[in-house]
């Protein structure tokens, strides 16, 4: 009964737009013996009113992590004033929330789980929403006391914040909070203390990308044995496959890896979009409803349909309009070759009929997921499958010998994420700080002297100097906690002086960068510099 209860109470909260009624339904059933006594306005620092309506404290949760230690979550609302607000200044969000945890009310609180929502122009609650846990680091140092004795004691430090977030509402997939958090609901019924690493697992992104992965797998060899039993019953696929050298194991990877990348792009509206709408309008649900035949009718879902759409609509320049008159609407041309045949099979000829079940499976099981266009930052990780997993898949179905043949790995964000900042740390010093000059008279006689002939119109003769205007720390300090640098008395890191003498200079430096990754696989370094950089 309490498990029917719990699975009502998850998909009224998760699957329609927030409602404050609904969300402390959820909360108090969540954690038991949360205080509601203190519920009531925030006031909104001047420099977050720009991002946010208003917030409210909704209630406070205490919990142990040990027999000497008790913990506080608090519970907030904040009302974002524009719609788009929901996916832009992320930093913004996180840092309102950090001041307000990090002693802005003359204590600590070490995380809270906050919904995150807006409105329309009319005044109407958006569909979708953000649920997010917002943890702080607080360091601990033992320091002396006028007495000589060491005590325990938290020093607040300008420590980033770390958000984990469900997007959740009307318009998304949210299978995965819904089976999260059920298991807390769950264990709360049973009258069992929810703690914060039950939180924590509940928002763990890397138990979604496994599940996910495996998912995934096995329909990859579904989707292989597939191929292979067409391959045995029909001789015209057994010789167009033979005579241009298709391996059925790379088709199958492909058609597989077509479709996910598909669910981003419908993700972004760019896939169903009519004739005079623009790119971002589309149909967010593009895949499900074509295959559903709204689009067009069909016999065999990938020989009438997905052949066309990929070697024809989306591996062909169109024009400006990209309109595609077998599914009637627009759809972009993606070069790079992802959607061009394996190895030039002639598609036209051959029918290659995969049974339509196996889509319907490959379509039930990517629509429990929300898929998320942009990737992960260290501070910010959405609790979905992101353009990350597609590295994942690649590097992980590739057999081992292959992997290490071709260089293959894909590099987790975490260190795609280090070494941006490093290369932007010894970027910046070398820009504000190293000179050119021209050398001296005495020097440019010296240097022409090692050539036989003088030269006629003599380049300039130049060198390099260090003229530190600003130290590698005070940029290192930009770098790493630039983004956390919110308001905050209690702080007692601030800015570096020279980092606000010299902001323009660095922001210059920013501005005209230019940075090069040879090797660019799937795109991961310049992605993360990007993000870096903004």
């Amino acid at each position: 009964m309490a498990t029917t209860l719990n699975t009502k109470i998850v998909n009224d909260t998760f699957n329609k737009e927030y409602n404050e009624a609904q969300f402390k339904l959820f909360i108090n059933d969540l954690l038991a013996d949360a205080d509601f006594s203190k519920e009531g306005p925030i006031q909104l620092p001047a420099e977050y009113r720009e991002f946010i309506k208003s917030a409210k404290r909704i209630c406070k949760y205490k919990y142990s992590t040990s027999e000497f230690d008790e913990n506080i979550l608090t519970v907030l609302a904040v009302k974002l004033k524009r719609t788009t607000s929901i996916d832009r200044a992320r930093t913004a969000q996180r840092n309102f929330v950090a001041r307000y945890l990090n002693g802005s009310r003359g204590y600590l609180t070490d995380a809270a789980l906050v919904a995150f929502y807006s409105e329309d122009e009319d005044g109407n609650i958006s569909p979708d929403w953000r649920f997010s846990l917002v943890q702080m680091n607080y360091v601990t140092k033992f320091v002396e006391t006028t007495s000589g004795k060491k005590k325990l004691k938290t020093e607040v430090e300008l420590t980033p914040a770390k958000r984990f977030s469900f997007l959740v509402g009307a318009n998304e997939d949210t299978h995965t909070a819904q089976a999260q958090f059920k298991d807390c609901l769950d264990k709360a019924s049973n009258k069992e203390k929810i703690t914060f690493e039950d939180l924590i697992a509940a928002f763990d992104v890397e138990k979604v990308s496994k599940e996910f992965f495996e998912k995934y797998k096995n329909l990859y060899s579904k989707m292989r044995d597939e191929l292979q039993r067409l391959c045995n019953v029909d001789k015209f696929v057994q010789k167009d496959f033979e005579n241009h050298n298709v391996n059925i194991d790379d088709f199958a990877k492909k058609t597989l890896g077509q479709l996910v990348f598909l669910y981003f792009i419908q993700k972004k509206g760019w896939l169903g979009v009519e004739r005079d709408k623009d790119w971002g309008c589309g149909d967010k649900k593009f895949l499900r409803n074509l295959f559903e035949g709204k689009y067009g009718t069909y016999k065999n879902f990938f020989n009438d349909i997905l052949e066309h759409l990929f070697y024809e609509a989306l591996a062909s320049d169109r024009g400006q309009g990209a309109w595609f008159d077998k599914l009637n609407c627009r759809i972009p041309f993606l070069n790079g070759g992802l959607f061009e045949p394996v190895n030039g099979y002639e598609y036209q000829k051959t029918d290659l009929t995969i049974d339509n079940n196996l889509f319907k499976e490959i379509f039930d099981t990517f629509d429990l997921y929300n898929f998320i266009v942009k990737e992960d930052e260290p501070l910010e990780k959405e609790v979905a499958i992101d353009p990350e997993m597609l590295g994942k898949v690649f590097e992980n179905l590739l057999p081992e010998n292959i992997r290490k043949g071709n260089g293959a790995f894909y590099t987790p964000r975490e260190i795609v994420h280090y070494m941006c900042q490093e290369s932007l740390i010894n970027y910046l010093y070398n820009k504000l700080n190293i000179k050119e000059v021209e050398l001296s008279l005495e020097e440019k006689a010296e240097q022409q002297s090692l050539f036989k002939k003088k030269k006629i119109a003599q380049l300039k003769l130049t060198q390099e100097i260090v003229d530190e205007i600003i130290s590698k720390e005070d940029i290192e300090h930009l770098i790493k906690k630039g983004g956390s640098n919110y308001s905050n008395r209690k702080v007692k890191e601030k800015m570096p002086n020279k980092v606000v003498e010299h902001v323009k200079a660095l922001d210059n430096a920013l501005s005209d960068i230019k940075v090069c990754d040879p090797a660019i696989g799937s795109g991961a370094f310049p992605v993360g510099m990007m993000n870096e950089i903004v």
